[in-house]
């Protein structure tokens, strides 16, 4: 009887090992792991630039072969932004938790690294605008360059009504028969100098 008292002891022991080394291994790196991969977006981000690249490419009637180059460069492009666009979700993630808290310290630091990485995609872009613009002809050169002064200038119209938080609303009217996303986007391509460049050029 005793014999067998034991055995069964040892076999509850020896069951209940596993799930104490389980909880050994959730440390907290991991946690913060899952929370990092919870709030970075960055291939949201990439198929956003996507779409919008593809939508300059469209105007620009390129060959085959430009195709070609163009797609291993484009290739390049995101591999290279990715690992900063991840740097840029987190870091958000971080300043908006900074400011709730109203941590001055960690904002200003969290701020510093942000332009760092803002800087580092800028110089990325530039980098493979330069090489896409060696396998453009002039005309496709021009008009390139035109679309993405449209779009800076875009980009700036847009932070400056953030900044002074008179951004009109995105609000579908009520009745309208379109879902909520498809209305903000057909007001966005209907007032956007970028698009609206694109949809004269394409005429």
């Amino acid at each position: 009887m005793k014999k067998v008292l034991l055995i069964a002891g040892l076999c509850i022991i020896a069951g209940s090992m596993p799930v104490m080394a389980n909880d050994a291994d959730n440390t907290p790196c991991e946690v913060t792991i899952i929370e990092e991969q919870h709030y970075d977006y960055a291939s949201q981000l990439i198929e956003k630039i996507k779409l919008q690249r593809d939508s300059i490419y469209n105007t620009l009637n390129l060959t085959p072969a430009q195709i070609k180059c163009k797609n291993e460069l484009e290739k390049k492009r995101y591999e290279a932004l990715e690992p900063e666009l991840h740097k840029f979700c987190i870091l958000k993630h971080k300043l908006k938790n900074a400011e709730a808290k109203q941590d001055r310290t960690a904002i200003k630091e969290i701020e510093d690294e942000l332009k760092q990485v803002r800087k580092s995609i800028r110089k990325i872009s530039t980098e493979h605008d330069k090489q896409l613009m060696e396998i453009l002809n002039s005309d496709q050169r021009a008009k390139y360059r035109m679309i993405r002064k449209l779009k800076r200038q875009d980009l700036k119209k847009l932070q400056k009504v953030q900044k002074n938080g008179e951004k009109p609303s995105d609000l579908k009217p009520f009745g309208e028969k379109i879902s909520q996303p498809a209305y903000a986007e057909e007001r966005h391509n209907k007032t956007c100098l970028w698009h609206k460049m694109i949809r004269k050029i394409k005429k």
